[in-house]
């Protein structure tokens, strides 16, 4: 006997906090039906009633026939993601059930097909388990076969139903060799809860490239985040890197362990242990909002504690810390003072942990990259689930750095500038140079008798001068050092004494005017063979007219005519006396032509933002 699935009534479950969800009952008793009777000698009989009661046939409501199924069965086995499978099905059926698809069922049928999911087993432990046995496996018939690599490691199953003493790591080979590569500048720990339907921690490493972008490099899933587990996971990362690793920085948010399990494994050496600043900061002003009753007096506090941390120079950090202690004492916040005393002032480690001063130069300031790559894996690998199975989380690291090796190897082929918020900041202290420095014709930034030092003259405190040193010319690859042509300079290249040099990767303003000061960032060597080899190709009349010099010369912007003349003066200043007059006046006659080949007049929008939109959060402003 069948009858309608949308009659009845809906049976919900639970305590009733959560708000219920939509139900296909219609909340009234259908009175469709049908009953078949088959009986021995092949006669069958039906008993029927097709007329619907409390409800109106919607398509939307109705069960996904098995070729509806299949169709995006074929979709989900080729590999193609939830959204665009919707807009393809809903291109193709525009009057049919498949129309009213949604992701939920999409996932579910993903679900369904194990698909994307790793799944070897119904038990999860058990599918777990059989691909750390199968990882690394050969073929034993071939003899000259190297050994594979072995993704997992220090796998221990699980000694009860609660996943006490269970730990698994996990590490491909490409993020063994970037480990390799990048660890000696810096790493970052952290760990994240609620990644799969256990109570498992998830702990990862991550590096920063040459472009600063963050690159997790190991993972490990433990029951508890304690030292123990911590030696058990770095001791696997050490063997398998067959390297020393001497990292000059090591950045923790604030766990203690984390620290003291790295220098048993690796030893302490020379690295210095720092402290992420966006959790510190947190973490004062929630014991300031629990300890300072007087709202004045705590936002006063925080205020002082936000500028202490700005200030790049020790001797005047000291005397600060000293000034605001004993002010804490007259403000009345004795409690606060005794918490800010005995966790970040008693103990000398501790201090340098997060003083600006011991930062400078450090390719970490914040664990905002490992924070992000931890969203990203809760919202587009577990599509925001806290139920997922653990097979189905390794799987996902795994393809997750599959494709970041290939954005690797094409960004490393085409040597592309996107999505670099360092870069970002980088040409926007460029701009704030030109606006300030390059119209006062670099007005107050003099050399010093040292080599390499310069005195630069603050901008908004009229007594005070910075002094930077230059260190490496130009170590950074191209596509990290600041684009515009004038400039081109590095943020590792100086090392300057104001807070905004303490930010990782990030070139100050002060930097890009020493270095617009001292000219192009090209040497005479490298222009002179571009120049020769542009002279050298003789234009042929088969090319396209578009992609002539003169066309692409004719669209060019403001900016990059004066960054042209300037140049052209540059070379025309190396030239004997005589021809200067010559090559100004057909320089000026050549400037002349290309500002009347400019594109008509742009036409002003109706709504235009400059910088940041107006009903954007308020920015904080670091005066230099």
């Amino acid at each position: 006997m069948m009858l309608c699935n949308r009659s009845g009534f809906c049976r919900r479950s639970g305590s009733g906090l959560r708000a219920p969800k939509i139900s296909i009952k219609s909340e009234n008793d259908c009175t469709a039906f049908l009953t078949v009777h088959i009986y021995n000698d092949g006669r069958v009989k039906s008993e029927h009633c097709m007329e619907h009661v409390g409800h109106g046939l919607e398509m939307a409501r109705l069960r996904m026939s098995e070729e509806e199924k299949a169709e995006i069965s074929r979709y989900l086995e080729d590999g193609h993601e939830t959204t665009w499978i919707i807009e393809k099905i809903r291109d193709k059926n525009s009057g049919n059930r498949l129309m009213y698809i949604t992701a939920q069922a999409v996932d579910y049928l993903r679900s369904c097909l194990y698909i994307d999911s790793g799944r070897l087993h119904t038990n999860d432990m058990a599918s777990v388990a059989e691909a750390v046995r199968l990882d690394g496996v050969v073929d034993e018939a071939d003899e000259n076969a190297a050994p594979a690599w072995r993704n997992y490691f220090s796998y221990s199953p699980a000694s009860d139903s609660s996943g006490t003493s269970f730990s698994l790591g996990l590490q491909t080979q490409e993020q063994a060799e970037w480990l390799k590569e990048f660890g000696n500048k810096g790493v970052c720990f952290d760990a994240t809860h609620n990644s799969t339907r256990y109570s498992f921690k998830l702990i990862t490493i991550m590096v920063l490239d040459n472009c600063q972008k963050g690159r997790p490099v190991a993972h490990f899933f433990c029951k508890e985040e304690n030292e123990a587990d911590l030696i058990t996971f770095f001791n696997g990362v050490k063997d398998r890197c067959g390297i020393p690793l001497m990292p000059e920085v090591i950045m923790t948010d604030d766990a203690v362990q984390y620290w003291t399990a790295w220098v048993k494994v690796f030893g302490e050496q020379s690295t210095r242990k720092l402290l992420c600043s966006w959790h510190i900061a947190k973490n004062w002003g929630m014991k300031a909002k629990d300890l300072i009753v007087d709202a004045n007096v705590r936002k006063e506090v925080l205020t002082s504690l936000h500028k202490l941390v700005r200030l790049p120079d020790e001797a005047s950090f000291r005397q600060h810390l000293v000034e605001l202690l004993t002010w804490m004492d007259v403000a009345g916040c004795e409690d606060f003072k005794k918490y800010f005393f005995e966790n970040y002032v008693k103990k000398e480690d501790r201090l340098m942990s997060w003083a600006s001063f011991n930062r400078r130069r450090s390719v970490l300031n914040t664990n905002m990259a490992l924070e992000r790559f931890h969203g990203k894996l809760k919202s587009h690998i577990l599509k925001k689930s806290e139920n997922r199975r653990l097979d189905f989380v390794l799987y996902g690291l795994e393809k997750f750095c599959r494709n970041l090796v290939r954005d690797v190897i094409v960004q490393d082929t085409l040597k592309t500038r996107h999505h670099q918020y360092r870069l970002y900041q980088t040409h926007k202290s460029h701009r704030k140079a030109m606006a300030t420095y390059a119209q006062t014709q670099f007005d107050g930034i003099e050399c010093t008798d040292q080599e390499g030092v310069y005195r630069v003259k603050s901008l908004t405190q009229p007594n005070l001068f910075h002094f930077m040193r230059q260190i490496k010319k130009r170590s950074c690859p191209y596509e990290t050092r600041c684009g515009y042509f004038e400039c081109g300079v590095c943020w590792e290249e100086f090392d300057c004494d104001c807070y905004a040099s303490c930010k990782a990767g990030v070139a100050c303003v002060l930097v890009h005017a020493v270095q617009m000061s001292l000219g192009p960032w090209q040497t005479s060597s490298v222009y002179e063979s571009s120049v020769t080899e542009a002279c050298s190709q003789e234009p042929t009349l088969q090319e396209d007219r578009s992609l002539l010099p003169f066309e692409k010369w004719s669209k060019m912007t403001d900016n990059q005519l004066q960054t042209v003349n300037v140049l052209m003066r540059n070379v025309s200043a190396s030239v004997s006396n005589e021809m200067q007059s010559d090559i100004t006046k057909k320089l000026d006659e050549l400037i002349a032509t290309l500002k009347s080949s400019q594109d008509p007049m742009m036409v002003v929008p109706r709504h235009q933002i400059n910088g940041r939109p107006p009903n954007a959060l308020p920015q904080r402003v670091d005066k230099v």
